[in-house]
C-alpha cells in the first residue's frame, strides 16, 4: 500500500531522512549504500529490526519528472503486483520496501525467456489498472491523451518547423492519434505508462517467475503502446545501438503475449510512436554528460522515422528521406503502414 506523508520532508541528508523515518515510522533503520543512476540518486537502508531494505530515493523536480504525478501513479500501482508492495511517499521523497530478485542483467537480455513473456504480461497488467474513477479521463482530453508534456518538449529539442508542425498533427486528439484511438478501442487505451522499462528498472524474482517495475519517475498517464514503443527502443542500449532494434517476428511474439493476437495493425500501432519516443529521450538525455552517443542516435532515428511515417500517411507532406535517413532505416526491421484516412 501507498502510504502519504505530505506534510513532511526527508530532510537533506541521508542522516536527517534516518531520524525523520524513525520518528514517523517507529521504526529504526541504517544505511547500507548509495546507488547513482542516469539522473537520480537513491539510498539502500535497512530496518535494524526486521532486517528488511528499503529503497529511499530524494526526489528532483524537472520538465521530465514531475513528483506530484508520479506520487499519484504510485498510489495506484503499489501494492498491485506490478510495483513494490509498500511505499511512503514523503513530502520529498519516496521510501519504498525493496523488491525481492534481481534486476534484468542488461538491456540485451529483455528479449531473453523467461524475461520476455513476462515482461509483456506484466505490461498489460500495468495498463489495465484502473484510473478512470479518479478524475484522470479529463487529463486524458486536455493533454493530447497524455503525450502534451512529451510532444512539447521534442519540439523545443528539434526546433519549430515542418517537423514540429507534423508532430504535433501526427499525436493530437483530433489528429491521427485521435482517429487510431477512435478506429482500434480494443488495441489503444489511455492508461498508466512506465515509459522507462529498461533492463536495469525491471527486477526478476526467480522463486516466484514474475517481474516487478521499479524507479516510476517518467511514468505518466498516456497511451498503453507509447510504453510498447519506448520499451522496444530499450532493446538498443544505452549507445542506441540501432540495430539491436527488435525485429518483425520478435515484435510478434510481444504482442501474442500482451494482446493474444499478432495481427498487423497492431504492429504499426506500436510502431506509430516510435518517432515521438525517440524525440523525447534524446532530448531527456541532450542534458546528460556522457550520453552523447545515446543522444545522437536516437535523434537520427527520431528523424527518419518521422518523415517514414509521415509520407506513408501525407506522401505530398515536403519531407523528404535523404540517403542517411534510408540506410538508418535498413537497421531496423518494420514497415509503416498507414492505417489513417484523411
Amino acid at each position: 500500500m501507498a502510504v502519504f506523508k505530505n506534510n513532511i520532508a526527508l530532510g537533506k541528508s541521508v542522516t536527517e531522512a534516518l531520524e525523520i523515518l524513525e520518528r514517523e515510522l517507529g521504526s529504526q533503520y541504517c544505511y547500507c549504500k548509495t546507488l547513482e543512476g542516469c539522473s537520480n540518486e537513491v539510498h539502500i537502508i535497512k530496518d535494524v529490526r526486521s532486517g528488511l531494505p528499503y529503497i529511499m530515493r530524494f526526489t528532483r523536480q524537472s520538465r521530465f519528472q514531475n513528483y506530484s504525478l508520479e506520487r499519484e501513479i504510485l498510489s495506484h500501482v503499489v501494492g498491485r503486483g506490478v510495483a513494490t508492495s509498500q511505499a511512503y511517499l514523503f513530502a520529498d521523497g519516496i521510501v519504498a520496501a525493496c523488491i525481492e530478485g534481481h534486476c534484468v542483467e542488461s538491456d540485451k537480455m529483455l528479449g531473453d525467456s523467461p524475461y520476455y513473456e513476462l515482461i509483456a504480461k506484466q505490461m498489460r497488467r500495468l495498463h489495465e489498472i484502473s484510473v478512470q474513477d479518479d478524475g484522470t479521463s479529463v487529463m486524458y482530453s486536455e493533454t493530447h491523451y497524455g503525450l502534451k508534456s512529451m510532444l512539447d518538449i521534442s519540439v523545443d529539442y528539434i526546433g519549430k518547423g515542418r517537423e514540429a508542425e507534423l508532430l504535433y498533427k501526427l499525436y493530437s486528439e483530433d489528429g491521427v492519434l485521435g482517429q487510431l484511438v477512435n478506429d482500434h478501442p480494443s488495441l489503444l487505451w489511455t492508461c498508466i505508462s512506465h515509459n522507462d522499462l529498461h533492463s536495469g528498472n525491471i527486477i526478476y524474482s526467480p522463486s516466484a517467475q514474475e517481474v516487478r517495475f521499479i524507479d516510476w519517475e517518467y511514468s505518466t498517464y498516456s497511451i498503453n503502446a507509447f510504453d510498447i514503443a519506448c520499451f522496444f527502443l530499450e532493446f538498443t542500449g544505452i549507445d542506441c545501438e540501432i540495430s539491436a532494434f527488435p525485429c518483425a517476428s520478435k515484435r510478434q511474439d510481444f504482442y501474442l503475449y500482451y494482446f493474444g493476437s499478432s495481427s498487423p495493425p497492431i504492429d504499426f500501432l506500436c510502431l506509430f510512436f516510435i518517432p515521438l519516443a525517440c524525440l523525447f529521450w534524446a532530448a531527456w538525455s541532450s542534458g546528460i554528460d556522457g550520453l552523447d552517443v545515446y543522444t545522437k542516435n536516437r535523434t537520427r532515428l527520431g528523424h527518419a522515422t518521422l518523415r517514414k511515417l509521415v509520407n506513408e500517411i501525407w506522401p505530398q507532406c515536403g519531407l523528404t528521406l535523404d540517403k542517411e535517413d534510408c540506410e538508418l532505416l535498413e537497421l531496423v526491421d518494420f514497415t509503416f503502414q498507414s492505417l489513417y484516412t484523411n
